[in-house]
């Protein structure tokens, strides 16, 4: 797996980040492969909603927004991007990469991408270089040691955010417990939680696809 960077003025929401400094924007949890349309799905969170509603509306970027809902101090926005930031988001899954997870606060993106092999994801590399994205790798996860038993590929942290995850209930529709009651219950804070839940299950989506399709996690 691979962790990039992105200046936000090269890509999407460019305006908004700029107009609502405070605000923060997270990919709803749904990887997207080789998609028409990434990205449709993203939660912010500001101290002014409302301003973001207007901001999104002005922002070069976007097509078409609106909001689906809001719980938690945080809502959750469907958008479709201009031509632009469309054939953006090809040029980082047209090597076979998949998006886990994308942020975007003040001025800069950050994107996590599972490739199957060390070419796709130096061609993604050279494909954005040569579009002019100043694509900046934070980290490179591929430890051999973590294929195999599922507990290898998580922490132990993560490890046991999961499972009391899991006993508690929170995968449950509907659900048994909140993230905030489940991280009371553990005794951290709601920023962790969503943390440990988000990389634990990267480690998990990155081991399942490396047994069932072969593929090296980068």
């Amino acid at each position: 797996m691979v962790t990039a960077t992105v200046p936000a003025g090269e890509f999407a929401l460019r305006e908004t980040l700029v107009d609502v400094p405070a605000a923060a924007f997270e990919t709803l949890n749904l990887a997207a492969h080789n998609s028409n349309q990434p990205m449709p799905l993203l939660w912010a969170t500001a101290p002014d909603l409302d301003a973001v509603d207007d901001a999104l509306e002005e922002d070069p970027t976007v097509e078409t927004v609106r909001a689906v809902t809001s719980r938690d101090g945080k809502r959750l926005y469907q958008l479709s991007w201009e031509p632009q930031i469309r054939s953006l988001l090809r040029v980082l899954l047209e090597s076979g990469g998949t998006l886990l997870t994308a942020t975007a606060h003040g001025r800069q993106w950050q994107f996590d991408l599972l490739f199957p092999d060390h070419s796709a994801a130096s061609r993604t590399y050279n494909c954005c270089q040569d579009w002019g994205i100043e694509l900046s790798v934070a980290r490179i996860e591929n430890d051999g040691s973590s294929v195999g038993d599922g507990r290898r590929v998580l922490s132990e942290k993560q490890h046991e955010t999961l499972v009391a995850a899991y006993e508690t209930d929170y995968y449950g529709v509907p659900r048994g417990v909140t993230m905030e009651e489940l991280a009371e219950h553990l005794g951290v804070s709601h920023q962790a939680m969503s943390e440990r839940l988000r990389r634990g299950h990267q480690g998990l989506i990155s081991e399942t696809l490396s047994e069932d399709a072969g593929i090296e996690s980068l």
